[in-house]
């Protein structure tokens, strides 16, 4: 069976970024479904350690073919413009261990784009 490791809210953390490709390697991970807020960190919160977007975008576009991402409420079509793989579905089904896995961002009202990997 595919190894799934599932995170969220790096934030723009090149810091945290660094940590999670690092454990997905050593756990030998297939597939990486991120649950959005990748590199901006919004203007209600604090500056995240290890701050530095223009690293995510380069560690993410790195392994794009094993990432599947949902779009967070920090994510915007500029984000986008600079990532090589897609981050901005409103939803996301994987068929994982037998299981239907189903992600969503909080506030999705829309279907208009949907990932479907299984």
């Amino acid at each position: 069976m595919e190894k799934l490791m599932i995170a969220s809210d790096l934030h723009g953390s090149a810091r945290y970024c660094q940590l999670l490709l690092q454990r997905f390697q050593q756990e030998g991970g297939e597939r990486l479904l991120l649950l959005g807020d990748l590199l901006y960190h919004g203007p209600r919160n604090d500056l995240p350690e290890g701050y530095a977007p223009k690293q995510v975008i380069e560690l993410l576009n790195g392994c794009r073919e094993h990432l599947l991402c949902v779009r967070g409420n920090c994510d915007g079509e500029v984000d986008q413009m600079v990532l090589d793989f897609p981050i901005l579905a409103e939803y996301a089904v994987l068929t994982w261990g037998g299981r239907t896995l189903y992600a969503h961002r909080p506030d999705a009202g829309s279907r208009a784009l949907c990932a479907v990997y299984g």
